[in-house]
């Protein structure tokens, strides 16, 4: 058995009880194992990030059910923790504050929890900046903080939703290797959702690629590229091979969202 298992998953949008609504994902199926880096593209309104809210219990499918380790998932747990694509912070409280939030609703003694933010600030880099609020930081600073707040919980599996859309492209690039050697040193288990092709091939163990809305798994790829993984992997042609491969399958469903349109988001 993997270690999380998306089976049949159906979920509709309705504006009504007796609405027939819309269907935003349907018949998905999904095996992650534990420690695995997966990554999830799609057009847009394909309901990548739809299905990542019903694997975090935030949303309940229509149809299907998703297993942790063979248990159901039914509502959220502190297995998972999601770091989602605007920053999320509290404005009124400072990094550290913002990265204790998720350890105030534990039974942990003072110096354990100082000892857990002191390791989560510095794991991503935000050392010497404790004591700053949100909008003292730059945008990836502030998605740092996020990302140490998620960890801080210490979740087997992180949800990540475009975490890194709103920050600018250099940042982005940084950002990413610095997740790469996060996980390898935390070993979580990671669903990654983004738009961007070559994002989901440097991070990704393996790539699920969605089709257009009522969105299904169209294709996975594995990626075989060696870890750790640096920049320059970019430029090879082996990463080269990958994005053609991506865009072929992916193609066809962007058009879908081209002539047709869309009215939701993920």
């Amino acid at each position: 058995m993997s270690y999380l298992e998306a089976k049949n998953i159906k979920i509709i949008y309705r504006k009504s009880p007796d609405d027939p609504g819309l269907v935003a994902v349907e018949n998905l199926n999904l095996s992650v194992n534990k420690g695995e880096f997966v990554t999830i593209v799609g057009p847009s309104g394909c309901g990548k990030s739809t299905f990542l809210m019903s694997v975090d219990g935030l949303i309940r499918p229509d149809q299907g059910e998703v297993y942790i380790e063979g248990k159901k998932i039914s509502s959220p747990g502190p297995e998972r923790a999601v770091v989602f694509q605007e920053f999320a912070l509290l404005p009124w409280r400072t990094v550290e504050s913002n990265v204790a939030f998720g350890l105030e609703f534990r039974d942990i003694p003072p110096n354990e929890k100082k000892q857990t933010i002191d390791k989560y600030v510095k794991m991503v880099g935000l050392a010497g900046f404790e004591k700053h609020y949100p909008h003292q930081l730059s945008g990836g600073m502030r998605q740092r903080a996020g990302l140490a707040r998620a960890l801080s919980v210490n979740p087997e599996i992180l949800l990540m939703d475009e975490p890194f859309a709103a920050i600018d492209a250099q940042t982005r690039e940084i950002m990413g290797t610095e997740l790469l050697r996060i996980w390898d040193r935390e070993k979580k288990t990671v669903l990654f959702v983004t738009h961007s092709i070559d994002e989901s091939i440097y991070l990704a163990d393996r790539i699920v690629i969605m089709s257009a809305r009522p969105g299904r798994v169209k294709e996975i790829i594995d990626v075989k590229l060696p870890r750790p993984r640096r920049f320059e992997v970019k430029s090879s042609m082996e990463f080269v091979e990958y994005r053609k491969r991506v865009w072929q399958t992916l193609e066809e469903e962007v058009k879908k969202v081209m002539d047709y349109g869309t009215d939701e988001s993920g």
